[in-house]
């Protein structure tokens, strides 16, 4: 507020008239277009109808911090991020969470085959006291387009959302060959306050896609292991074991002898399991108690993982079953199943168990 007095002569009195100006501090923060950086995608797959729908094609692609709120003035109390893309009925799974798998289009609009994930953490400062908050993860979860990230509170501007995309097959039929994928808006930040709602663009950069139809065929002898008749009266307590005589040996026939393979295992009655242990297939007739764990070469259980085509050097799923520098167009590793038990008490039923193998090459 502004005070502006004139003095004027009147009658032998003075008169101060007054003029009072109210200006407004109340006008909305800054808001900014942001943008999810891609790297570009190969896919090697020995024949075009191996794609496991639902693999991972990249690790967690990181666009780093992005600024989609700035200023000092009035902030916003509430806010999220709304995905616009279609949805596609492919689920993905990992570590405990649920994502929504999302379609990326070709240029003429129709699904390219892949899909990705989206999970981003925020951060803001609160109005008035200068406070910042630590980043906040968010994960895109299953039946979601709007997610909100906070509802209500301190107003908060200078608001930062870090996005992370995970790519993800969505069909079998991937014709091999390069694709530019992407480029275009997949939705919007939505910031609301004093009745009302500002959106800001988000964009998924573009990125290429190539299919190269190369890679390894894998055989496995048994295809399917019998483990035969346990008693529980063998285990000892929880976390012991009971051994099988009935190792799988899985082959591999690669395409070309300069090629690395690393391997990935799946449970694939829940598909998020980090664990060392296997989940029993529920049934009527299921035993409780128990587990399936798998032996890799050299006597260490198997941890299990998201099914994954790609080199993940951060994961503790995956493993190295040939070198690149081994030139042989084949090679091969044994899987040692055994039971091990998971709970004070074991009840007697079928134990059975499924897990899928995925191979990642460089």
């Amino acid at each position: 507020m502004r005070v502006f007095m004139t003095a004027m002569s009147k009658g032998g009195a003075v008169v101060l008239s007054m003029l009072l100006l109210f200006t407004s501090n109340s006008t909305l923060a800054d808001l900014f277009d942001s943008y999810i950086g891609t790297e570009n995608v190969v896919i090697q797959k020995p024949a075009l109808n191996s794609s496991i729908i639902g693999e991972a094609l990249t690790g967690w692609i990181n666009s780093g911090m992005k600024k989609v709120v700035g200023g000092s003035s009035l902030g916003y109390g509430s806010y999220g991020l709304t995905i616009s893309s279609s949805t596609s009925d492919v689920s993905y799974s990992e570590s405990g969470k649920n994502y929504t798998v999302y379609h990326v289009a070709l240029p003429n609009g129709s699904p390219s085959g892949i899909g990705f994930v989206l999970r981003t953490y925020s951060k803001d400062c609160y109005l008035g006291g200068g406070t910042c908050s630590s980043p906040v993860l968010h994960v895109q979860d299953t039946f979601n387009g709007y997610k909100v990230f906070r509802d209500g509170g301190f107003w908060a501007y200078d608001i930062h959302y870090e996005y992370e995309i995970k790519f993800i097959t969505t069909s079998q039929d991937i014709e091999p060959g390069p694709y530019l994928l992407g480029g275009s808006n997949i939705g919007w930040g939505n910031f609301g306050t004093l009745g009302k709602e500002d959106v800001a663009t988000v964009r998924l950069n573009a990125f290429q896609l190539e299919y190269k139809q190369s890679g390894c065929t894998a055989s496995l002898s048994p295809a399917v292991i019998n483990m035969g008749v346990v008693s529980p009266l063998l285990f000892t307590g929880v976390g012991s074991t009971v051994a099988s005589n009935a190792p799988v040996t899985v082959s591999l026939q690669c395409s070309t002898p300069d090629i690395g393979v690393l391997v990935t295992m799946t449970d694939q009655n829940n598909s998020s399991n980090s664990t060392n242990k296997l989940q029993l297939t529920p049934g009527t007739a299921s035993a409780t108690g128990v587990g399936v764990q798998f032996l890799k070469d050299g006597g260490s259980p198997v941890i299990y993982g998201p099914d994954s085509s790609f080199v993940d050097s951060s994961s503790a799923a995956q493993w190295r079953v040939k070198d690149k520098a081994t030139l042989s167009n084949t090679a091969q590793f044994v899987l040692t199943p055994q039971y091990i038990q998971t709970a004070s008490s074991i009840t007697a039923g079928e134990a059975n168990a499924v897990a899928s193998i995925t191979f990642a090459y460089d």
